[in-house]
């Protein structure tokens, strides 16, 4: 962990960061599995994700600018992520889950008003045109399997502290009769099957295959009958409905392309998803070399 610490300064890079806020996870959570008094939430861990990136965009050391939800009743803590690759930007909605003790995802369950989350996430990227994940906040200690998937990513085992998988795969994978069987961390991240990837490979991957092959290499591997999501240009996106909690300017809200309900005038929004926090990196700061990977 000090170790990487020591690797963040004017040079790091947005996979860089995404690296470190995974390992603060994994060791997060391990601290307090082992207290026998000491307890962490989901929500807690995407606050201080949050909150770490808005230092970021405080110091001006990444593009990132972070911003709220303005509606009063968006009281959850799920998150938009919005990137910018080849002056494209490609929307994705987060649903944030904890492996709990136990070794199960048992929030992957959960529902809203008699729907289940996944649903809603899932009908709210399709109005909006985005990519719809899971992010996954893990301790897992089996070193068994530990040790392979660490060899097979060829990156410690803590990165995996965060990591994200397809909201679709999930869905077509694992509902049965009615409910999704709430799956282990073993079951989600398997050596060769890349179902769930570490939460660095969001950037690794599109600066490695530009946003459209991300795209298509994406679902190929996870749900190849999913249709893709919307790639936006900058004046297809506007700032309504979201508070911008630090400068300097940046995007918001995001435009759907295809269906005619924008995001802030859905009905229900109780039981719609509805993000409170959207993080936006941009290529514009740091001479555009945000995703630049050493």
């Amino acid at each position: 962990m000090c170790y990487y610490r020591e690797q963040m300064n004017e040079h790091s890079t947005l996979t860089d960061w995404l690296r470190y806020q995974a390992i603060t996870v994994w060791d997060r959570i391990a601290f307090c599995r082992r207290q026998p008094h000491t307890q962490v939430f989901e929500t807690t861990l995407t606050q201080n994700l949050v909150f770490q990136f808005y230092q970021l965009g405080k110091r001006a050391r990444l593009g990132v600018t972070v911003y709220e939800s303005a509606h009063e009743r968006r009281n959850g803590n799920d998150l938009e992520l919005v990137f910018e690759v080849d002056n494209r930007w490609l929307h994705v909605p987060c649903q944030c889950k904890i492996l709990h003790q136990h070794n199960r995802y048992g929030g992957i369950n959960h529902q809203v008003q008699g729907q289940l989350q996944l649903d809603l996430l899932l009908e709210y990227a399709t109005r909006t045109g985005g990519l719809p994940v899971y992010l996954l906040y893990n301790h897992y200690s089996d070193p068994t399997f530990n040790e392979s998937l660490s060899e097979h990513w060829k990156i410690p085992i803590e990165e995996f502290g965060c990591s994200f998988i397809s909201a679709r795969y999930l869905k077509e994978q694992l509902f049965i009769d009615g409910r999704i069987k709430a799956p282990s961390f073993s079951d989600l991240h398997r050596p060769h099957d890349q179902s769930a990837l570490p939460f660095s490979a969001l950037t690794t991957l599109l600066t490695q295959n530009g946003i459209h092959q991300f795209i298509h290499r994406y679902q190929t591997n996870t749900h190849p009958t999913d249709t893709p999501p919307a790639v936006f240009l900058r004046n297809e996106l506007d700032i309504d409905g979201w508070d911008r909690l630090l400068r300097p300017a940046a995007i918001g809200r995001i435009v759907p392309l295809r269906g005619p309900t924008p995001i802030l005038s859905l009905s229900g929004i109780s039981t719609s998803f509805a993000p409170r926090y959207r993080l936006v990196f941009s290529a514009e700061m740091k001479e555009r070399v945000l995703y630049r990977i050493e």
